[in-house]
């Protein structure tokens, strides 16, 4: 990636013995800034692939739903059991497939 900075000005000899001139620089900079500013803009686009896909992701199934209540339900009243050997099959099988 190539950054070209327009508003630095190059460091030469001339310029460091200039050290007596302050300001020389500052209008004109601060006017080049503010030409540039207006003349651009920021934007973000999304594709339409992303922003179905999006869609799709903020949308859960009813299914899904009605088991994460259930699942909380279960929890709250201490009734939620874990299978150990499930559970490590599961982690495994898991850990494996990455």
């Amino acid at each position: 990636m190539k950054i070209h900075d327009a508003y630095l000005p190059s460091t030469g000899a001339s310029q460091l013995q200039q050290t007596g001139q302050t300001g020389a620089v500052g209008p004109a900079r601060t006017e080049a800034e503010r030409q540039h500013r207006q003349t651009t803009t920021d934007s973000v686009g999304l594709s339409e692939l992303s922003v179905r896909l999006l869609d799709r992701a903020r949308v859960e199934p009813p299914e899904r739903t009605a088991r994460i209540e259930r699942l909380t339900l279960e929890v709250r009243s201490g009734r939620y059991q874990v299978d150990p050997l499930e559970l490590a099959r599961r982690i495994i099988h898991e850990g494996l497939e990455r």
